[in-house]
């Protein structure tokens, strides 16, 4: 038994210090729009990755793609109500950067598949020496990225302009959605905030 009296209370604030990453519906109280806005974000890109890593594990391309398209049309709420502000701050970023990072991506790659498409132009004709890269195919993929790019560019702002004005006329109608999946992955949050136990005064 510990003969120090303040061991069990020292005890108690480690164990309510302890931080604890999680997942959750709303927001944090204790932070602002922009920090809760980046737990928002972190949570998006641990969504995405998870679909990244089901749509590897498919078994064909067909199945892939089926796969990408359900989770897209589950994206598809333009009848939907804002569930927040912060739900209202992905549609403008999608109607406005990630458009232009899209396009920005798309140019980029097009620059690139032109280069290597001369080069591969200039081999072939005898202007330059073959140096054995796969310039011809290299610019091949770059035109597909382009133009994945694109239409990336062009689907995200059209969805996202078309939200801004149906899912805020839906939020004037009814309120504000329930969130039925976590959308912020805290880890700030923090077990034993006295809330649920009666630690020493």
């Amino acid at each position: 038994m510990p003969k120090n009296p303040g061991f069990f209370a020292k005890l108690w604030q480690g164990a309510k210090d302890v931080k604890v990453v999680s997942s959750q519906k709303t927001p944090d109280a204790k932070k602002n729009f922009l920090q809760n806005y980046s737990d928002h974000l972190d949570q998006l890109e641990i969504d995405a990755k998870k679909i990244w890593e089901k749509t590897k594990n498919k078994g064909s391309f067909e199945e892939a793609f089926n796969f990408i398209k359900d989770e897209a049309t589950k994206r598809m709420n333009f009848l939907e109500g804002f569930r927040d502000r912060y739900d209202f701050a992905d549609e403008v970023v999608g109607a406005t950067a990630i458009p232009a990072l899209g396009m920005v991506a798309s140019v980029a790659a097009l620059g690139y598949a032109i280069w290597e498409g001369a080069q591969a132009l200039a081999i072939h004709a005898g202007f330059a020496k073959d140096d054995g890269k796969e310039h011809g195919e290299n610019a091949a993929i770059g035109l597909m990225v382009s133009a994945a790019s694109f239409v990336g560019a062009v689907a995200s702002f059209l969805k996202s302009a078309v939200s801004l004005i149906t899912r805020s006329v839906a939020t004037a109608i009814n309120g504000y959605g329930e969130s039925k999946e976590a959308r912020f992955h805290n880890e700030d949050s923090v077990l034993g905030t006295g809330s649920a136990f009666n630690g020493p005064k």
